[in-house]
């Protein structure tokens, strides 16, 4: 349907875009309705999708209501006054919320852990945003603990798994800028195999291929930061359980 402006000429109306998904979604769908011409709501450059319950079609949850909004840079929003409780967390940049390490925004109060957090790692000196479900559990661990006041426990390891038919494929930690790379294994001729990073002779970082107990020593070396030989790494005949002793 369309109204009118005055002079009889159509316009098209605002949207409240509903949607029970989240991330670059919305913003692929926003910029869309924009370019067609429609205001997602009574302003150009300010968009607005509401997170929907999708058993009941209303608010997530009887008394919370959630929204996110997309603004263009320059975009002015009139003054609103609310009754009751509200909590907003502004996304920077690429539309992530930036945390610290122990998963605290720029209010001390408020926490965030899960793939909408952009968190730094001290282990590796960067910034990392993680799309595992083992990883975003590690993370709330790192929340929880910031939550009851607790900022002494170890900053979580990233780790992640996929099935990939017959072959279970396993990483833990950041590769980016290893030095050495090491291979247990020929992942030419065999379909089990683990590959470790090294940098500075430490390990930082390893995937294994069908290879669970090479992975889960991997994750207890890694993060302890342990300076390896990597001919012992290399080699089948040297058991991780006695490098990782």
């Amino acid at each position: 349907m369309s109204s009118m402006r005055e002079g009889g000429q159509p316009v098209k109306p605002a949207i409240l875009v509903l949607s029970v998904s989240s991330g670059a979604v919305e913003d692929h769908v926003l910029a869309g309705i924009e370019e067609e011409g429609v205001p997602a709501t009574v302003e150009q450059g300010h968009a607005a999708i509401r997170y929907v319950n999708p058993t009941t079609g209303g608010d997530v949850m009887p008394t919370i209501r959630a929204e996110f909004h997309r603004l263009r840079p320059g975009t002015k929003t009139p003054v609103t006054r609310s009754v009751g409780s509200e909590v907003v967390q502004v996304f920077e940049g690429a539309g992530r919320i930036l945390v610290d390490d122990r998963a605290r925004t720029s209010d001390p109060n408020i926490v965030a852990a899960g793939d909408c957090a952009n968190h730094r790692i001290e282990r590796y000196g960067r910034r990392v945003r993680l799309e595992c479900v083992s990883a975003t559990t590690e993370h709330a661990k790192i929340a929880a603990a910031t939550i009851c006041d607790n900022t002494t426990g170890r900053a979580a390891l990233p780790w992640f798994w996929s099935d990939q038919y017959d072959l279970k494929l396993q990483m833990v930690g950041v590769s980016t800028g290893y030095e050495q790379l090491v291979l247990r294994g020929d992942p030419d001729t065999e379909r089990s195999f683990a590959a470790f990073y090294l940098k500075g002779g430490k390990l930082i970082a390893a995937d294994a291929v069908s290879k669970p107990q090479e992975f889960m020593f991997a994750k207890k070396l890694v993060a302890e930061g342990r300076a390896l030989d990597p001919a012992q790494l290399a080699d089948p005949g040297v058991a991780l359980k006695d490098l990782a002793a």
